[in-house]
């Protein structure tokens, strides 16, 4: 049999390749979990070409039984692979309105099998602001300046080589800055005492 590699939370997909001299009447897959997966697609263990759903990342050995319209048998094993997803992560320090938030991308692959983050996909959230100094929303350390003060929920998704996406969402601050004012007592004659107040 052969399969494509896929990332944990995507279906697995079979191909089964096997071949007799007569007709090949029975499929019996063990997908190497103990059944905490689940078939998809509306195949399951019996199907010629099952659609398989595993519930972690990591290498399983999946055994198939194929048997014959003679009651003739065979059986293989195999290992395959269900690629992890990558591990997104930012950090960021808080700074007055205006000024520029620099994010720190501290993001790494998953466990094996896994693989390089290659992309990444910066959303700032509701309101507006401007990314600077020659960064965008596709690098991997922006600079950015909001236009509000306040919280904002940054979202960071990241792909990795094998195509795999995850993505997280923190909440940074952005300080208000205040505000300068004062009054005072009235125009008056020069020697006079003007009297200022915050």
């Amino acid at each position: 049999f052969n399969y494509n590699p896929d990332c944990v939370g995507s279906p697995t997909l079979f191909t089964d390749s096997s071949y007799s001299d007569t007709t090949i009447t029975t499929w019996i897959w063990d997908m190497g979990d103990n059944g905490t997966g689940q078939y998809v697609g509306g195949t399951n263990s019996n199907s010629p070409n099952p659609q398989y759903e595993y519930d972690d990342c990591g290498a399983y050995y999946v055994t198939l039984i194929i048997i014959d319209d003679n009651g003739c048998n065979d059986t293989i094993q195999d290992s395959v692979y269900v690629y992890c997803l990558p591990n997104p992560n930012f950090s960021a320090a808080q700074v007055c309105q205006g000024d520029i938030t620099v994010f720190t991308n501290t993001s790494a692959a998953g466990t094996h099998p896994s693989a390089a983050i290659v992309a990444w996909n910066w959303d700032m959230g509701v309101g507006t602001g401007q990314y600077v100094n020659n960064t965008s929303s596709t690098d991997s350390t922006p600079q950015y300046i909001f236009n509000n003060c306040g919280f904002h929920d940054v979202t960071l998704e990241v792909t990795d080589a094998n195509g795999c996406v995850e993505s997280i969402t923190i909440t940074i601050e952005v300080w208000c800055n205040p505000i300068a004012d004062f009054i005072h007592s009235g125009d008056n004659c020069q020697g006079s005492t003007i009297d200022f107040f915050n």
